[in-house]
């Protein structure tokens, strides 16, 4: 059971110190260490801070701003906890109000303009351990894809006008109505639906920063917990959005990420590098290689599903445009993602 500390960081004034008094009330075997002796990194602008003593290691993690309309973070903490259960994510070891203390995966997150990505360096590793995540049994949940419910509900939390009016004409420009969202979203339900697509516990977020690399074969410390690296040296953290879909989706919405946020989409890994990741997820997946017939089936319902990709992308950015305190320009990042979709939605979808 985790220890639920009524607490909170308020990440504006010393979040580090805040941090510092949490980890050590969730971790038993520190409190009687001084302070001086435990070494705070900040992570991701007082977000979330890496905290260690000698060779162990936690994280703690604030939630951002406004997410909670985004994130079911009750439903975040569960999942955690059933990955946590087959070594698929760390221990948590507390929560707070407004955040949790978890487990450390040792390594560095693959570079953020995604050349590790478009290079397909870790394509062989990043796809067998997708697939052990996607044949993972027992981790309880709604165990139908929840890319519809999300889409929709996402929808339904976009304005119907922004607050400034740059907005409002960079959405009547692109054509973009809700009406018109919900037409396309009906369309791709409709048609995929029929296919005879694989569901599994899928991460539906797999971007370049949460990957994690650690060339090092050795144990990872989880404070009393260990895990033991096996030969890939790959894992996958923020497991925000972690719930059941289809398979193809996690697979799909991981390649879209080779385009990076500048959205360089002739990074989009070729025919030949998919079927490299193919092999290797079906092989692990089934035990067995793939015949021809079966890797042209994947290569087509995988680019079907990468426009949904798209579209969950571009929605999730509209309501940020009109939530998110950072400074990203979420709005144009948005319009680019559901009209890239749209545009290529004829040529494969025939």
């Amino acid at each position: 059971m985790n220890r639920r500390l009524k607490l909170t960081i308020d990440v504006t004034k010393d979040p580090e110190r805040d941090a510092l008094n949490i980890a050590k009330l969730a971790m038993e075997e520190w409190k009687d260490i001084a302070d001086d002796d435990i070494h705070v990194r900040e992570l991701a602008g007082g977000i979330t801070n890496r905290l260690g003593f000698k060779d162990h290691h936690v994280l703690v993690r604030v939630y951002g701003s406004n997410t909670e309309v985004l994130i079911d973070r009750d439903e975040e903490l569960r999942c955690i906890t059933e990955l946590g259960k087959i070594s698929l994510a760390p221990p948590i070891h507390a929560v707070f109000n407004n955040g949790f203390v978890y487990g450390y995966y040792e390594g560095e997150t693959l570079d953020a303009t995604c050349t590790a990505l478009a290079n397909g360096v870790h394509n062989k590793e990043i796809a067998e351990r997708m697939a052990e995540w996607h044949s993972s049994k027992g981790i309880e949940g709604d165990k139908r894809p929840t890319i519809w419910d999300k889409l929709l509900k996402y929808l339904s939390l976009v304005p119907d006008e922004y607050s400034t009016q740059e907005k409002n004409e960079q959405m009547k420009k692109a054509n973009l109505s809700k009406a018109r969202i919900l037409e396309e979203i009906h369309f791709f339900k409709d048609r995929l639906e029929k296919d005879d697509l694989r569901v599994g516990f899928c991460h539906n977020d797999l971007l370049a920063g949460n990957v994690v690399y650690n060339p090092i074969d050795s144990e990872i410390s989880f404070n009393c917990e260990s895990l033991l690296i096996n030969s890939e040296n790959i894992y996958f953290i923020d497991y925000e959005y972690g719930a059941y879909n289809y398979n193809t989706f996690d697979i799909a919405n991981h390649f879209c990420e080779w385009c990076g946020f500048e959205l360089v989409y002739e990074q989009y890994p070729s025919k030949e590098k998919q079927y490299e990741f193919f092999k290797s997820y079906l092989k692990r997946l089934d035990g067995r290689d793939p015949s021809e017939s079966e890797l042209e089936k994947w290569y087509t319902d995988v680019q079907r599903m990468s426009l949904v990709c798209h579209f969950f992308w571009g929605i999730w950015a509209l309501v940020q445009a009109h939530i998110s305190q950072l400074t990203f320009d979420y709005l144009p990042y948005g319009i680019n993602r559901i009209q890239y979709a749209i545009h290529n939605r004829p040529r494969l979808f025939e």
